[in-house]
């Protein structure tokens, strides 16, 4: 499958919909994917297409597979009243329900349009998925610091396409009923029933000097708008997914808005939305009055909403994760190899080199040697299970290789060799200069060319859960290590060729049962803990929020974070963030920092939680090492979590993003000391039974024989 598709139309305006078409375009490029426009691709390979598109005919005929987008706005008109439209929407109203017929996938921005074109036209049933609009987070972020305010008054937003003339007429209405005059920021074109009552309101005494309006902006110039706003207003409804909200949550700006806009999925945590107390009302004066006060509890609490709204975004608006997602709805794995002269050169080399390397090595007495290649080496859930494989298999000489960060735990050197060869280079020579016999690698494509230019024989990947396990392409690995089931079916998809075994994370029950407790908390409470990275997946912010409902609930509980943010160039932290959202509830929430030896702080948790967004695990070690110490579980139900957590059983499983439902399951076990105790020796067993240490070892053990053993 040659790494290329279409986009129709191609993005070149400054509408959302191109913003995001442009964005999710250069994120597939950096994945090595080739992005053109129709006339430049090859017949066989896929397009991506608005519903309704004028092309979209031609592309039937040209029996290029077509995979459809549709955009968040539609018409509002039901078909039965085709006379009260015009001729050009009876036209796009045709061609959208040939192309819902026709279409074997479709995309949809939200799920309330996914609705709304179901009620406006007849669909067979196909094949869909939701993937909301997206932004870069590295460009659209809140301020590095928001200075005190010298003159508290606040600043609303509006935002063009988001106000029309009713929209603007309540955001005009809403502002005036606060109790001191806000400074009222409209960025964007107007349409022109709205420029009349723009007008209008300049000219009223109370807006004079109040009131600004920015038709004109360049993206950096949206970025710098977005951070002057304390809160958005949203006012119209119609379109499920603005762009304009993406942008705005990612700056950290909260949104009020009405609840009948259905914006509800998009907004989420990021905002408080309004429902109408007298609907029947002409003049809307109970949404006036509910949006008023909505936006005083934002203000009252404005730290904290900054802290949502981009929290709301990093969840859900993340274009690397929607990139993904796209590229999986259109039947590619979320990379593809590079087909640059570099990648042709180095894989060149690499072949010639094979033979010689080869024979050198036969001549060549002592242990095999194997390359460990991570990004670090600081004792993730990774880096922790390949140390104990490595330190349980002494007859081959192991090399821990760090690619992006030079940390690493000191008994990594305790058991073999350490090296940190930052780039494609440095590596090559490391592997030249140590004749490296096999090399694993893990969720990362360049390590690959730079083992096969070194001329390392063998080269086998061991990857996770479907969030990660298709990063890297796999069509030349001789061997894939597969940690949790549900991914083989994934991978098989994609390169049906390619060797697998599954060989799960485990847990050496000699070394747990020989680890002594660290515990800080007061006896009489219970301690709900999590050893994991600080990365915005991982929802630590959702823990803290289910352990303030259970302070509420008058629950003795003791909330312990082990762990700390990513030092990966570009990855968010959030430490500092959790610090303040904790802060509130005292001496319940205690952050132990980084630590290398999790299975002791494991053996001092009454119960372990995941409570992390799908795509950001595998089969976690942070409840693999607490269900061995024998502690129930309380995870969010995503990726692989439930091959290892059996809901009702040796834990619970909840929704992401739900931190009542969290809290709910969390209480069960804090009030129930029966269900806790027998949930953990139910959580034992299951480490004992499906996750055994020494099955994991022996498979290791037979591959890399098998590996280094053949011709």
């Amino acid at each position: 499958m040659e790494a290329a598709f279409a986009v129709t139309p191609w993005p070149r305006g400054e509408g959302g919909r191109q913003r995001m078409m442009r964005r999710f375009i250069e994120s597939a490029r950096t994945r090595c994917y080739r992005v053109v426009p129709v006339p430049l691709l090859a017949r066989q390979q896929p397009c991506l297409l608005d519903l309704g598109h004028p092309q979209q005919e031609a592309l039937w005929k040209s029996g290029r597979p077509v995979i459809y987008r549709a955009p968040g706005q539609f018409l509002q008109e039901p078909l039965a009243h085709n006379n009260r439209l015009s001729p050009g929407e009876v036209l796009q109203t045709k061609r959208v329900q040939e192309a819902l017929i026709r279409a074997e996938f479709v995309l949809y921005p939200s799920l309330s349009a996914k609705q709304r074109l179901d009620r406006l036209h007849q669909r067979p049933e196909g094949s869909w998925a939701v993937i909301p609009n997206a932004v870069c987070l590295n460009h659209y972020a809140p301020a590095p610091f928001r200075p005190a305010r010298v003159n508290p008054v606040p600043c609303l937003g509006g935002v063009g396409p988001l106000c029309r003339r009713a929209g603007l007429t309540l955001l005009l209405e809403v502002a005036r009923r606060l109790p001191i005059r806000p400074h009222l920021l409209l960025l964007g074109p107007l349409d022109g029933d709205c420029l009349p009552l723009l007008h209008q309101a300049l000219s009223d005494p109370y807006w004079q000097g109040a009131l600004e309006y920015v038709p004109r902006l360049s993206a950096p110039q949206w970025v710098h708008q977005y951070r002057r706003m304390d809160c958005l207003l949203h006012t119209l409804a119609g379109d499920a997914s603005p762009h304009e909200i993406v942008e705005a949550l990612a700056c950290g700006v909260p949104v009020v808005y009405p609840a009948a806009s259905g914006c509800n999925a998009l907004i989420g945590t990021g905002g408080l939305s309004v429902s109408d107390s007298e609907p029947d009302d002409p003049r809307r004066e109970g949404l006036k009055a509910g949006m008023a006060q909505a936006v005083e509890q934002v203000l009252d609490a404005l730290p904290d909403w900054h802290r949502r709204a981009r929290l709301q975004a990093e969840r859900s608006n993340n274009i690397e994760l929607m990139s993904q997602l796209y590229l999986r709805g259109m039947g590619f794995p979320p990379g593809a190899p590079p087909r640059s002269w570099k990648y042709v050169a180095v894989r060149t080399v690499g072949r010639l080199l094979f033979p010689l390397t080869r024979r050198v090595r036969t001549k060549r007495s002592g242990r095999p040697r194997i390359g460990l290649v991570l990004w670090d080496w600081n004792m993730g859930g990774i880096a922790s299970w390949m140390f104990r494989v490595a330190a349980a298999i002494p007859e081959f000489e192991f090399h821990f290789i760090a690619t992006h960060l030079e940390l690493h735990a000191q008994r990594c050197e305790e058991v073999g060799r350490f090296a940190y060869t930052p780039g494609f280079w440095p590596l090559v020579r490391h592997l030249r200069r140590h004749s490296f016999d096999l090399v694993q690698v893990s969720n990362n494509r360049w390590p690959v060319d730079a083992a096969r230019a070194a001329g390392v024989p063998r080269i086998i990947e061991r990857t996770d859960g479907t969030g990660s396990c298709c990063r890297l392409a796999k069509g030349d690995l001789d061997w894939v290590i597969i940690s949790a089931q549900g991914t083989e079916p994934y991978i098989r998809r994609f390169w049906p060729q390619v060797p697998t075994q599954n060989i799960r994370n485990s847990v050496d029950l000699q070394e747990v049962d020989a680890t002594k407790p660290l515990r800080s908390a007061a006896a009489d409470r219970v301690v709900i803990g999590r050893c994991s990275r600080f990365g915005w997946g991982k929802r630590m912010d959702l823990l803290i929020d289910a352990t303030a409902i259970l302070v509420e609930r008058e629950r003795s509980v003791q909330l312990v974070l082990a762990g700390e943010d990513s030092k990966l160039t570009g990855a968010l932290s959030i430490e500092s963030d959790l610090h303040r959202q904790a802060a509130p509830l005292g001496d319940r929430v205690q952050f132990f920092g980084r630590t290398d030896t999790p299975l002791a702080l494991a053996h001092g948790f009454d119960i372990a939680v995941c409570s992390s967004n799908p795509f950001n695990e595998g089969i976690p070690n942070s409840l693999i090492e607490p269900m061995a110490c024998g502690k129930p579980v309380v995870a969010t139900d995503i990726d692989q979590v439930s091959e290892l957590v059996i809901d009702g059983v040796n834990g619970f499983l909840v929704p992401p993003g739900d931190a009542m439902a969290l809290a709910n399951a969390l209480d069960r076990l804090v009030t129930d000391v029966s269900l806790r105790a027998r949930m953990g020796q139910a959580a034992r067993r299951t480490i004992e039974e499906r996750f055994s240490f020494d099955v994991a070892l022996d498979r290791y053990r037979t591959l890399y024989r098998r590996l280094l053993d053949a011709p």
